[in-house]
């Protein structure tokens, strides 16, 4: 038990305390990604006079305001139904993009792309308001921001080695060393850190579980780390692409050509290959998660 002195004391294990990284950090820019989408419907041959553009938008239109690191992408949509007179093809989805791209600022990136939809309209038979021709009548508003955040790491302060150290100490300097509970918990609390140094391994042996509760957790050293995926997640996810995929090559196998009811080839025989594969690939992403390790 010391107060002030310093002991000429040498520990087994001298890794010079790796695990807390450099002593000086510098400021680093993080960035992150929002990304927002909107799709708005319009009447037969409306462009926006009876449609609440700015209510409907006001979300996307509140976050382009905010940072000039945007990207919007806006695709116009019509119908085959016929548009108003003098109005030819294509120039009703170019208005309704155009009249979106006008509620936006003019110092972001904007883009701007126009569809005709494909279902064949028969003037006197076929309903204009059909759900069929007004689901092809839309603006889609896709925004995409950058946010750079620079975050300015604390100085880390690295442990003393014990041999310069002077304060009030206890030490404790045996062949083995054994601290045995039989009854109750072994609670170690530090105003700093808890310090495992060792030549060899550090093992924990737990019958049950091993929870770290922490904000932050990184294994195998502190620098140019690399977030973990969310397993759950990333499994649904790509279930849905799988799905996706499957049912466009499903249909590009079932594709005919000229002549009529003749495959169209090879667009047939590479989806219906792909196609095969696809089960195999969800058998392989069942089974893709840990049994063990759990992360939020």
């Amino acid at each position: 038990m010391t107060s002030t002195q310093k002991i000429p004391i040498e520990v087994s294990s001298q890794n010079n305390y790796l695990s807390y990284g450099p002593t000086q950090t510098q400021p680093k820019t993080v960035s992150s990604t929002i990304k927002k989408t909107k799709k708005i419907t319009f009447p037969s041959g409306d462009t926006g006079q009876n449609v609440n553009l700015n209510g409907q938008l006001a979300e996307i239109i509140s976050l382009a305001n905010r940072n000039t690191n945007t990207i919007v992408r806006i695709v116009g949509s019509e119908s085959q139904v016929p548009n108003p007179p003098n109005s030819p093809q294509g120039s009703l989805a170019t208005e309704r993009a155009n009249n979106v791209k006008s509620l936006f600022p003019t110092d972001i990136t904007i883009n701007i792309s126009t569809q005709v939809g494909n279902t064949p309209f028969i003037s006197g038979t076929d309903n204009p308001n059909d759900s069929k021709y007004t689901n092809e009548q839309f603006v889609e508003v896709t925004l995409t921001q950058r946010v750079d955040r620079t975050i300015s790491p604390p100085p880390k302060e690295l442990p003393i080695t014990p041999n310069q150290y002077i304060g009030e100490q206890i030490i404790l300097n045996s062949g083995r060393l054994v601290f045995n509970s039989n009854q109750d918990h072994i609670l170690l609390s530090s105003k700093k850190s808890i310090n495992l140094n060792t030549v060899e391994s550090v093992n924990i042996d737990a019958a049950t579980r091993t929870i770290i509760q922490t904000p932050e957790l990184y294994l195998g050293g502190i620098e140019t780390a690399q977030p973990v995926v969310l397993g759950n997640d990333l499994v649904d996810l790509l279930g849905k692409i799988l799905t996706d995929l499957e049912y466009l090559t499903g249909t590009l196998q079932n594709q005919l050509g000229v002549p009529v009811g003749s495959p169209i080839g090879p667009t047939n025989l590479v989806a219906q290959a792909i196609n095969d594969k696809i089960g195999g690939y969800k058998a392989e992403l069942s089974n893709i998660l840990s049994n063990t390790t759990k992360t939020v």
